[in-house]
Formats: C-alpha cells, structure tokens, sequence
C-alpha cells in the first residue's frame, strides 16, 4: 500500500484528497476480505462480485459502488503492471468490463442564450444595488462571481486553469488571457469579450492585486460549482448550470461562430 500511495503521488500526480480516497476505499475492501482470512494479493474475482453484492446489501448507491470499483481498478491495475500475475490480469479485466456499474448520469447542461442573459442581468442588478459600498463583502463577494463567470462564459477557461490565472497573466489592453499547463509554463491563450474586460477592470480595481498574485484563492472546485449554482438558482434559470457548463457553453457559441 506504501509503494501504491508513492504511484499515485508521484506518478500519477494526484491530490492528497484523492490519495486519501483511494486508500480509504481500499481499505474497506481489505476489512471485508478479513472475514475470510484472505489479503489482497489473494483474491479472486468472485471475491470481488461477493464485496459488491455486500455494499450494494448495505444500501450504497451505484454512484458510491462505482468509487470503489474505480479505486479498485486503480490498485489492481498498478499491482499487474509490477507483478505481472495472470490473475491479477484477469482481475483487471474484469473490473473494466465485466462489473462496471455505470452511475446514471445526465446530459451535461448548456444554458442557452437566454439564460446567460438572466444570469449576467442577476448579478448586475445586485452589483448596481451594493455599489454605493464597493468594500463591502456581499459587492466584492458578487463582484468575485460575475468575473469567474464572464471568463467561463467569453474565455473558455476550466476550473483548475482560472484558479491558477495570476494577475500578471490577464492583458486588459490586448484583451488576453494567458493560460498556464501545470506546471506553470504558458500553454495558450484566450480572448476575452469586451463584457468580461470591463469587469475585470472593476475587479482589480476594487480588489487590489500585486503582478504575482491569485486572483481567485479558492482551494476548492467545489466552491466555484456552488457560487456558479447560487446565481443561477437567483437568476431562476436552471440550477444544474455548474462551471463546465458556462465553457460549454463558449465551446458551442464559438463553433456556431467559425461555420458562420
């Protein structure tokens, strides 16, 4: 377990929240083969099916299932790739096609036109009705939401990438967004609407930030998915609109765009 955590970090690069995740859900697994006197090393397929079954008994969705059939593949996958075991192959195989409980999911969400328009009209008016207090916490809070989501909507940007963007990397004069890899290196670089521009303007001028610094510290995706939800819900268009919706959004006015 020691040399899997040490993959997950340096190989595969992943967060110690999904590390965690991993090795919880292992674990459990690990727990259930006690009862039998059996490792992990020494499983069959069937012991597998007999896990699955006994969650399912325990009333765990199919979306929760799905997280430990996930982590699963993941251990058993890295242990083939050292071991080389036959059955341990054949664990893997099975894991990928023979048990996957798909989680029922929905057609992503893309706002029309329309809805962007109530969602922008929302947050103007409330900016318009704070702003005689521009320090005050609910402008500077509205005022936060509306630029992310005018850079969803005009830059196409994803979630990791607009947590990263520093001051440095936005050129309100050229109208660019530069848009960092990982690692730090620019990759590309977007174009912003004339509309996300005056925002911007008003969002450093309000909040002040030095060359280096995050625009928008927010540790969690989660928190970006809950404001962009708040303020669909307030502008009563449909509170599924998450993040990526806002860029798929871009993605479709942007290919009606190019065929124009």
């Amino acid at each position: 377990m020691k040399e899997f955590k040490n993959y997950l970090r340096s190989e595969r690069q992943l967060s110690k929240v999904t590390i965690g995740n991993y090795l919880f859900l292992i674990n459990q697994f690990q727990k259930f083969l006690s009862q039998t006197s059996e490792g992990l090393n020494m499983i069959t397929r069937q012991d597998i099916s007999n896990f699955l079954n006994y969650l399912q008994n325990k009333g765990n969705v199919k979306s929760s299932i799905n997280l430990y059939i996930i982590a699963l593949r993941n251990y058993y996958k890295w242990a083939y790739s050292f071991y080389k075991d036959e059955e341990l192959s054949r664990i893997v195989f099975f894991l990928y096609h023979k048990l996957k409980i798909e989680e029922e999911r929905k057609a992503p969400v893309i706002p029309t036109r329309e809805e962007i328009s109530k969602l922008r009209s929302a947050l103007n008016q409330f900016l318009q009705l704070n702003s005689y207090d521009k320090n005050s916490r609910f402008y500077r809070y509205a005022l936060r939401a509306y630029t992310m989501i005018e850079i969803f909507i005009t830059a196409g940007l994803r979630s990791k990438e607009l947590k990263s963007l520093q001051r440095k990397d936005i050129d309100l004069e050229s109208r660019i967004i530069f848009v960092k890899k990982r690692k730090g290196d620019y990759q590309r670089f977007s174009l912003c609407g004339e509309s996300t521009i005056e925002v911007l303007k008003e969002y450093f001028e309000v909040y002040k930030f030095a060359p280096e610094d995050i625009i928008f510290p927010m540790a969690q995706q989660n928190v970006v998915n809950r404001t962009v939800k708040r303020w669909a819900t307030n502008a009563q268009i449909n509170p599924r609109i998450v993040s990526h919706s806002l860029r798929l959004y871009f993605i479709t006015q942007s290919k009606d765009l190019m065929r124009r």
